[in-house]
């Protein structure tokens, strides 16, 4: 199992959040999951 994380940026409107993006990579069912706090 292979995991990597980095720091990156999304925007909101013309403003640039902060994200962290962690990835797994494992032998299986390839799956996709989105996970944290939800800001508006």
């Amino acid at each position: 199992m292979t995991i990597a994380r980095i720091t990156t940026f999304a925007f909101s409107g013309i403003e640039a959040m902060p994200v962290e993006v962690e990835v797994q990579l494992a032998p299986g069912i390839p799956a996709f999951l989105i996970v944290g706090p939800v800001r508006s």
